[in-house]
């Protein structure tokens, strides 16, 4: 039962989160195979640079591009989201913060006085 439950979330997983979900597309790649296969007379492998290879599907005239668009893997139109979920198995506890002891303050600031800037280059012009 573990086995089957495991498959099954991996296969959903593969289905939502990545392209594999365009894997469920292929009846429509062999069905319009087949329909070009009975207009053109083409092989697979040509019907795949066709429709998959972007330089000969433009020289072609294909008039069905809208069935095209809908063949697997031609659009990227999926976007992953990555959650996460963290299990704590301990109980956190907070501590009381301890206070700091308070330390003398040394300070090496000294005041200048104007006076000591008198013979700085930086003074008003003197009239």
């Amino acid at each position: 039962m573990r086995r089957l439950t495991g498959l099954l979330f991996l296969s959903l997983y593969a289905l939502t989160f990545t392209e594999c979900h365009q894997a469920l597309k292929l009846p429509l790649l062999f069905e319009h195979y087949e329909h070009h296969a009975s207009t053109m007379n083409i092989t697979f492998v040509e019907f795949l640079i066709m429709h998959y290879e972007t330089d000969i599907a433009h020289d072609n005239d294909d008039t069905d591009n809208d069935e095209d668009m809908q063949l697997p893997f031609k659009t990227c139109d999926h976007s992953q989201i990555l959650t996460s979920l963290a299990l704590v198995s301990q109980r956190i506890t907070l501590k009381e913060p301890t206070p700091l002891t308070a330390s003398p303050q040394v300070s090496f600031y000294q005041p200048i006085s104007p006076s000591l800037l008198s013979h700085d280059i930086f003074q008003p012009p003197k009239a």
